[in-house]
């Protein structure tokens, strides 16, 4: 009797410790899932953050081309220095231009209804 009881003892042990190293193993993988999720994440958010920086680097280049091709006009006699100044104070946004609910530009605020 006191075997079967031994061997049930043992057998129970040796039960629980297979289910703990189980569970370690398990939890072992969600944490390294978790891990791999959040390096992920964060390449991502760093590849939309690069690309964002070219863009504005592309957009600041082409501002800078833009004011270039202002001066030349002007110099050129092609644009008065109101429209050039005009035209740079957009471009460097000290005005703002302003869509209107017709889908036309206007360099007024325009307040928008909501559709009923």
């Amino acid at each position: 009797m006191k075997i079967k009881l031994l061997f049930a003892s043992i057998v129970t042990v040796l039960l629980i410790a297979i289910l703990l190293t189980m569970l370690a193993d398990r939890f072992d993988r969600q944490k390294e899932r978790r891990d791999q999720l959040a390096r992920e994440q964060a390449l991502a958010v760093a590849f939309a953050e690069s690309e964002q920086v070219r863009k504005n680097a592309d957009a600041e280049t082409k501002k800078q081309e833009l004011l270039e091709k202002l001066d030349k006009y002007e110099q050129a006699g092609i644009m008065t220095h109101e429209k050039a100044q005009e035209s740079r104070d957009f471009l460097t946004g000290k005005r703002t231009l302003y869509v209107a609910p017709d889908g036309f530009i206007t360099t007024n605020p325009v307040s928008v209804v909501p559709a009923n």
